[in-house]
């Protein structure tokens, strides 16, 4: 309990100004000289302080005294106004009542309340009597106030104010059924109150869209690429790193930077490029697994809700595994066009070897006919071979000759009449030495397509493919598209399968039990039309394009303990498998909670007073002024942050000033023994809002928020945007937050300065005097999409704010059903991420 004592201002007045007039001059030079210097007022103002009979008196000194059993406060409303205040103390001082704003209610004791000692009337304690006692009282208290809110004002009007906030948890939504029901009466009643969700936002990551151990994907490494099972690259990417371990959806996510690229295509132009892999990982999943058998035997497996874009209705969208049906088509390759590190020699010999059109076509030889023995102990020669049909002639020339050409060796031959064979073979050490380095593995069955040649040129590919199909090729008909290549290893059918990718060839996968198998197809020379691409825009594009669509033949469950995927693959978002099929990446990180404010602060009553200062970015300006570069957006929207900064710490060192001026006695009064002020504003939360994602992904990408790729442009946006934010806390210490702000007012002003500012690139929602943007990363008000993609959609980015994350759901019939209200408000939670919601008549 705090009193002030003030100084007795009624002082005698000099006789020489006792006149009325002299005395007016003198209660206004007296009442301004009250006035610190530096608070804006004028004569005006003080001439109708004293005109009202309100005077001004100084605080002199605080201290604590001892407070009674109950405090009181009034509620001062005359004739329906809210005046809050009345006149109290000994002074007749003017004090203000309590601002009583809010009633924020749980259908049940509180998780965090059970377990705590109740305090009972009378102010007793017991240990063995704590607050889940009274579970019952909490429903007849949350029933009663929901049924004086049913009831409304005297006038049978909505109260509006206390504002109503009702508790919802995903999961006891069952439980609390009936009373959610009588909730559910009220929004449809009067379209109160708020929904608070109780979401699991403590995660940090929720990549529970995930692909299993086996999938093998075409990673980048120094501008090399390779193909591998992509648990298998994420597990040593985990071992050779110290991988974070986050609490996820499924149980524990491990995390690792990561510092390769991927291939990935651009979902506007369509083209075929390299994206950097900013993070991997890798988590038990208890989510169904399905494989998709596509044409020509190619594959792809999936966690149920992992998403991989497809083409449907004209448009190339993306949609979750468990929604795929047998017709479907998705997203692959005809033809790779990026170039690789290639290295152009090798060393044989104490030279140079140049990796030319012959040699590539040896090593095709080599790898479909060749074998190779390295000198040991029982056998103490090297040698290599190669073994063709005895009339193959052509070839075993070609084989003489380059092995004469090439290396300046002479082969000798083992022709066997009996067999019909002519084994061609050389003894080298040096060249047993060369092939040894070039192929890590080189007997039948473990062969592997070099790495020096997986990221050859074109031409040079396309010649070891020669010297592999004359090996072990088979063309019965003789005729082009009927050509087949049988291996016994399904790892180098995969490696040589890569490289038809490469070169735009059209061939099919086949496994047998003791074959594998590639062979001519002509599924990608069939013309894009049959696949129904109606849309104008997209036909002539994806005509042009090496981009080519497969049909889902069949679909079935497998199995796998771990998922794993990548994260953030540049800004398209997705990645090519070895299957030559593009899926998307994970990219659902969550905002952890700060630990900034401790328990201390919670009782000390120190975590008060919300945001010190709110600063709104807005993001459209942003995207004008970038004129569609995406780094120049995100290069603004790094100095927009620091300017947001820069004015959240002036209004730091302005209350701080004013507090050590005294300016603010009441914020500064001591509640602690440590010496802790009511308001310690370094511990406050300083808020950075923003405005229009909706209309800024539309003019960066031609899309809206409701639309695959304005989302994922907004959710980059908002995942660079908390980086951001993150950083400044690390810089200063300050407890700065990315936050949904109401911004109503900023909604209309900003947009009618940008309506001039930016004429010929202003987007925005209605017309003239009345345009404005949409509120945060609201997807538009007027858009044609159901309840339930609006929430999807607007959910996505709760998970990525520290606060104020709230969705707006319009009842819009006059007497909506309050059963249908109450399916939504158990359904939604399960399936949306919206931590707030409120549903609104109209």
């Amino acid at each position: 309990m705090i009193y002030a004592a003030f100084r007795d201002l009624n002082v005698w007045v000099p006789e020489s100004i006792r006149t009325s007039e002299n005395l007016y001059a003198w209660n206004v030079e007296r009442e301004l000289a009250k006035i610190p210097h530096n608070t804006p007022t004028s004569v005006k103002f003080v001439e109708d302080l004293i005109e009202s009979h309100i005077s001004l008196d100084e605080i002199v000194s605080i201290e604590r005294t001892k407070a009674s059993e109950y405090v009181y406060d009034l509620e001062v409303n005359p004739n329906g106004e809210h005046i809050e205040n009345f006149l109290g103390g000994f002074g007749s001082i003017l004090v203000s009542n309590t601002v009583f704003s809010s009633i924020d209610c749980d259908m049940e004791v509180p998780e965090q309340f059970k377990d705590i000692p109740a305090v009972l009337p009378g102010g007793i304690v017991k240990e063995n009597t704590t607050y889940a006692d009274f579970e019952d009282e909490t429903k007849t208290l949350f029933n009663a106030i929901v049924d004086v809110y049913l009831n409304g004002d005297y006038t049978g009007k909505a109260f509006n104010f206390p504002k109503f906030e009702v508790q919802i948890y995903p999961k006891k939504t069952d439980k609390n059924e009936d009373m959610l029901l009588k909730v559910s009466e009220l929004a449809a009643k009067f379209g109160t109150p708020y929904y608070i969700i109780n979401q699991p936002y403590m995660p940090l990551y929720a990549c529970y869209q995930s692909i299993p151990y086996d999938e093998k994907i075409l990673i980048l490494k120094d501008n090399k690429v390779q193909n591998i099972k992509i648990g298998e690259y994420i597990d040593q990417i985990m071992k050779a790193t110290n991988p974070k371990k986050e609490q996820g959806f499924e149980g524990e996510v491990e995390v690792a930077d990561c510092n390769d690229a991927a291939i990935s295509f651009d979902q506007e132009t369509l083209k075929i490029e390299k994206a950097r892999i900013q993070k991997v990982t890798r988590h038990k999943t208890k989510e169904k697994i399905f494989k998709l058998t596509l044409d020509g035997n190619r594959t792809f497996s999936g966690t149920e809700k992992h998403k991989i874009p497809l083409l449907k209705n004209g448009k190339i969208i993306e949609t979750r595994v468990e929604e795929v049906k047998i017709g479907d088509y998705l997203i692959g390759v005809k033809n790779i066009p990026i170039e690789f590190n290639f290295n152009k020699a090798v060393e044989f010999d104490g030279k140079k070897s140049e990796i030319d059109n012959d040699f590539a076509r040896l090593l095709g030889y080599f790898t479909s006919v060749g074998y190779m023995h390295k000198a040991n102990k029982t056998t103490r020669y090297n040698k290599i071979s190669f073994s063709f049909n005895i009339n193959e002639k052509e070839y075993i020339k070609d084989v003489t000759d380059i092995l004469k050409n090439k290396f300046e060796l002479y082969p000798k031959y083992d022709i066997s009449e009996k067999n019909k064979t002519n084994t061609v073979y050389i003894y080298s050490k040096e060249l047993v030495g060369l092939f040894e380095k070039i192929f890590t593995k080189y007997d039948a069955h473990t062969k592997r397509v070099p790495e020096i040649i997986i990221n050859a040129p074109k031409e040079i590919i396309k010649q070891f493919l020669v010297g592999l199909f004359r090996g072990v090729g088979y063309n019965a008909d003789k005729t082009a598209d009927k050509t087949e290549l049988h291996l016994p290893d399904k790892e180098l059918i995969d490696d040589v399968f890569f490289w038809t990718l490469r070169i735009g060839g059209p061939f099919d996968k086949y496994y047998e039990k003791d074959l594998c198998s590639l062979k001519i197809t002509n599924n990608i020379a069939n013309p894009v039309t049959s696949f129904n691409i109606t849309q104008d825009v997209l036909y002539p594009k994806f005509l042009k394009s090496d981009l080519h669509l497969f049909e889902v033949k069949k679909i079935e469950e497998v199995k796998s303990e771990y998922v794993y995927d990548l994260i953030n693959v540049g800004a398209n978002h997705n990645f090519l498998t070895l299957e030559g099929i593009f899926s998307s990446n994970c990219c659902a990180f969550l905002m952890p909670l700060s630990d900034a404010n401790t328990e201390d602060d919670v009782r000390d009553g120190t975590v008060r007073g919300g945001a010190l200062q709110v600063v709104t970015i807005n993001l459209p300006q942003i995207a004008y002024e970038s004129n569609r570069d995406e780094n120049k957006f995100i290069e603004i929207l790094k100095d927009r942050m620091e300017k947001a900064k820069s004015v959240n710490l002036l209004k730091l060192e302005i209350i701080k000033k004013n507090q050590n001026l005294g300016m603010l006695p009441f914020m500064s009064q001591i509640v602690n023994e440590k010496g802790d002020k009511y308001l310690e504003v370094d511990r406050q939360s300083f808020v950075m809002g923003l405005i229009g994602m909706n209309e800024c992904v539309k003019f960066m990408t031609g899309y809206e928020l409701h639309e695959d790729t304005g989302w994922k442009f907004g959710l980059n946006v908002m995942n660079k945007m908390k980086k951001m934010v993150a950083d400044i806390r690390k810089e200063t210490g300050l407890n700065f937050s990315l936050a949904r702000t109401p911004a109503e007012s900023s909604a209309y002003r900003l947009a009618q300065i940008d309506s001039k500012i930016f004429p010929d690139k202003f987007i925005a929602n209605g017309e003239g005097k009345d345009t404005y943007y949409t509120n945060s990363f609201h997807t538009r008000p007027s858009a044609d999409i159901p309840l339930w993609k609006r929430l999807s959609v607007e959910g996505s980015f709760h998970p990525l704010t520290d606060g104020g994350a709230m969705s707006h759901i319009w009842l819009g019939e006059q007497n909506p059903d309050p059963e249908a209200i109450l399916s939504l408000t158990k359904r939604s939670p399960q399936k949306q991420q919206s931590s707030i919601w409120l549903s609104q008549r109209i």
